[in-house]
């Protein structure tokens, strides 16, 4: 890599600066406000006269709003009692981004992006109200604000997936890929393969180097179902890429940082 002396260098586009906020959703309920792409600003507070009204007695009348700018977000705060939040900071005026957390009273809003080749997102396909329903659907909404790695649990069809989809959706890394796998549909022979990548030489067939399903879904999410599928001998690798957030290509001599979660 070279650099120019003279002229300071860009970095690579950040995706959730590229990416346009279409919605915000709020974390407790998953109740999502739709920002309509032929309207300019929103008006957000407890008042009746607000375009996204919060029940929420810590928010003012008019709390803050949102502006439309230049193809970006802009929220302002209108001098409410309790201040407006953009991830944990408080703010006069600021560019909302895909991912970014916007706290009024004790409301929090995710910043939600353009999700063009997923189609429906996970919360419009999951919906009900049964107390079992609920006991899944919000702590998914919750652990999609941090950074761990997420079990989730039960048996074929019961709609992992989908869970999977609302954590990442839900995320900050909701402009980056989700990607899905099934680890039972993986031939035994090619499992490191396809997880970690290989390099050229590494085994017959191996013509050029290819890079895993855990770096290619580096900055997003990785879902692996039927986990209980993969070889036991595997679980050194995949635990190590999972605690670490290292992976070693098959035929590889050196650990290469991923950020996946």
């Amino acid at each position: 890599m070279s650099f120019n002396k003279v002229s300071t260098q860009s970095l690579e586009p950040d995706a959730r600066r590229t990416s346009t906020v279409v919605a915000l959703r709020s974390i407790t309920t998953g109740t999502e406000f739709v920002l309509a792409p032929d309207k300019e600003r929103w008006m957000l507070g407890s008042g009746p006269g607000c375009e996204l009204t919060l029940d929420d007695p810590c928010v003012s009348a008019t709390h803050a709003t949102l502006e439309r700018r230049d193809g970006s977000i802009i929220v302002r705060d209108r001098r409410s009692r309790n201040g407006t939040f953009l991830d944990n900071s408080a703010i006069e005026s600021a560019e909302l981004r895909v991912g970014a957390y916007l706290q009024l009273g004790k409301t929090t809003l995710v910043a939600i992006g353009a999700f063009a080749k997923t189609g429906r997102r996970a919360s419009e396909l999951l919906r009900g109200h049964a107390p079992n329903f609920r006991a899944t659907f919000d702590p998914a909404l919750r652990v999609a604000q941090s950074e761990c790695n997420v079990l989730v649990v039960g048996e074929t069809g019961t709609g992992k997936d989908l869970v999977a989809r609302l954590i990442h959706e839900g995320s900050r890394r909701a402009a980056n890929r989700y990607v899905p796998v099934n680890c039972g549909a993986i031939p035994r022979e090619l499992i490191g393969s396809e997880l970690f990548g290989h390099e050229r030489g590494a085994f017959t067939g191996a013509h050029a180097d290819r890079e895993g399903y855990f770096f290619e879904s580096s900055g997003g999410t990785l879902f692996l179902d039927e986990l209980g599928e993969l070889p036991l001998e595997m679980q050194p690798s995949l635990l190590r890429a999972i605690e670490n957030r290292t992976v070693r290509r098959v035929g590889g001599s050196c650990d290469r940082l991923i950020d996946v979660r």
